[in-house]
């Protein structure tokens, strides 16, 4: 054997590696690694952005002016 008695110890540390690398550990989730992913935080507040106009447009809080105004500045960002 090349590695002697640490061959074991070895071969334990190399898949602990790849199963880290790999994104399923503590961090949860296998597949792309974490600092591969992009975060999608800017199409939820967007989403978040238009139910709430779209609520103020229909409980008549707004005008459809300052509605369309509104939309527009939330889908331009």
């Amino acid at each position: 054997m090349r590695f002697g008695n640490f061959s074991w110890l070895f071969v334990i540390l190399l898949f602990i590696g790849m199963f880290f690398l790999r994104g399923c550990g503590w961090s949860g989730g296998c597949g792309i690694p974490r600092f591969h992913r992009r975060p999608n935080h800017d199409s939820d507040n967007k989403s978040e952005a238009i139910e709430i106009l779209n609520k103020r447009y229909a409980n008549g809080e707004i005008n459809s002016e300052e509605y369309k105004r509104k939309k527009e500045e939330i889908l331009e960002r």
